[in-house]
């Protein structure tokens, strides 16, 4: 069981590619049945490394790396498959991939890693994404991603904060009220 939450991990990570060909194929259905199992695993990993106390720093990485493709495969996938819906969403999924990109890249640029804080914000981002990208591409109504990208952004910019406040990368912050804890105490 310890090593179930990497290998889910690494079957996520290892999905973006057949969901890259999906999406490139226009197969929208199956894009769709691959992305829901993938968002699960997301959920399973995690639930499965606390209940079985089955933490690693390998497998906090390897969650992150995992996130991080999947969410380029979503946007990518999307305009591929649904690139009206895309365009017309723009400024929605605008505020998400900077919410997601941003703290990647101000960690990438600080401390040359990924930054895998697991805030609280961002499980309620990831969750609620997950739910309003999964309802939007199989023809539900737009309003779920309208609630969840704002939400999507504050998480990037709290996690953006935790990296320029931080003095050296940190794992599973799970707010800034922790990072700015740390950084008083000079742990």
């Amino acid at each position: 069981m310890t090593h179930l939450p990497n290998i889910l991990s690494g079957l996520r990570l290892a999905a973006t590619a057949p969901l890259l060909a999906l999406a490139w194929f226009g197969e929208a259905t199956a894009f769709l049945i691959l992305l829901l199992v993938a968002i699960l695993s997301d959920g399973a990993d995690g639930w499965i490394a606390r209940r079985f106390n089955a933490y690693s720093a390998l497998g906090v990485r390897l969650d992150s790396a995992a996130d991080y493709a999947i969410y380029i495969v979503i946007p990518l996938g999307g305009w591929w498959l649904w690139p009206e819906l895309v365009t017309r969403e723009a400024f929605w999924f605008g505020l998400v991939v900077i919410g997601y990109a941003l703290p990647g890249a101000v960690a990438l640029l600080r401390f040359h890693r990924l930054s895998s804080y697991h805030t609280w914000s961002a499980k309620l981002a990831v969750g609620l994404m997950s739910i309003a990208v999964l309802v939007l591409f199989a023809g539900g109504p737009a309003w779920p991603l309208h609630i969840a990208a704002p939400i999507a952004l504050l998480a990037g910019l709290e996690q953006t904060f935790i990296t320029l406040l931080a003095d050296r990368p940190r794992d599973d912050l799970p707010s800034i009220v922790h990072a700015l804890r740390i950084r008083s105490r000079g742990v």
